[in-house]
């Protein structure tokens, strides 16, 4: 079923939809993608739904790979080094992670975001190397956890009023 999804999503993709009189049938669409073969709706329906997954999977991606998701991109792969045990990148990635928020022009609500994710991982990442010592990072994720929710809650008493 597989190789006719790419055919499926060609065939949606080339009709001429504004053309009212060019209506797409499922009879039609089965005969281009299995020619010879007798109609059959539940067939057809597995592949619309394998397609869907396809175009699903294709739109998450592009919209995580869009410009301005940069810090989100280096947050998810330093969780990935992270889960693997390499310790040292993972120190590295944080580093780039800091880098990156300090050269941040705009002081918005995903900077506020992704400085709290930023210094829970700090926090979580000295908690697992815990040599009773320092602060663990906590009055840190405390501080941008309360600017990031009184950001948002001025945003939404202004709302409001």
């Amino acid at each position: 079923m597989r190789a006719q999804v790419v055919p499926l999503i060609s065939i949606c993709l080339n009709h001429p939809w504004d053309a009212p009189h060019e209506e797409l049938t499922s009879k039609e669409v089965f005969a281009a993608l299995f020619p010879d073969q007798e109609f059959v709706e539940g067939k057809l329906e597995k592949l619309r739904v394998e397609a869907h997954k396809v175009v699903r999977t294709f739109l998450t991606v592009q919209y995580y790979l869009r410009d301005g998701n940069e810090f989100d991109q280096a947050f998810d792969l330093s969780e990935v080094v992270r889960a693997r045990g390499l310790d040292v990148r993972y120190q590295q990635l944080l580093s780039k992670l800091q880098k990156m928020q300090a050269e941040s022009i705009w002081k918005n609500e995903n900077y506020f975001q992704h400085q709290f994710h930023l210094e829970y991982a700090i926090h979580n990442e000295e908690s697992r190397h815990n040599q009773l010592k320092g602060d663990l990072n906590v009055p840190a994720v405390i501080q941008t956890l309360e600017n990031y929710a009184h950001l948002h809650r001025l945003a939404l008493l202004n709302r409001f009023r």
